[in-house]
């Protein structure tokens, strides 16, 4: 979400600033406090998502607690299927096997999807180690 108020911040309203606003110290004034906003606004999303987080991970319910690992675990178990065993099946059977005809008809959304759940698990492991030998 940062991303894209920064751009927003740095790109067309602060050409808008730059034609707008004579006064280069007030410019910079006006592009500065966008930027503390955008911060702001960003953090404030931050604390929510992590709010939305917990609360799953101390659900009830199991299905509550672990829809995201499994939903990493079919994403990766499609991008196997899709870029190892289907191939392999093709290659030594010469049967044909569904699948998507190039890594490029894979959907972007679905790659973030797969780098950000594996990067926060991994950070989140990391974390829950270190504090564990912190602590001891």
């Amino acid at each position: 979400m940062i991303g894209a108020l920064a751009s927003l911040v740095n790109g067309p309203i602060s050409k808008i600033i730059d034609k707008v606003v004579p006064d280069k110290s007030l410019r910079d004034q006006l592009k500065y406090d966008l930027e503390r906003a955008a911060l702001g606004q960003d953090a404030e999303f931050m604390k929510a998502a992590r709010a939305i987080i917990v609360a799953e991970a101390q659900g009830e319910s199991a299905a509550q607690r672990n829809w995201r690992p499994h939903l990493m675990y079919l994403i990766m178990g499609l991008l196997v299927w899709n870029g190892v065993a289907a191939p392999l099946i093709t290659a030594f059977t010469g049967a044909e096997i569904p699948i998507l005809q190039a890594w490029q008809a894979i959907p972007d959304q679905m790659w973030t999807l797969l780098t950000t759940g594996l990067g926060g698990y991994i950070l989140g492991r990391s974390t829950e180690k270190a504090i564990k030998n912190w602590k001891s």
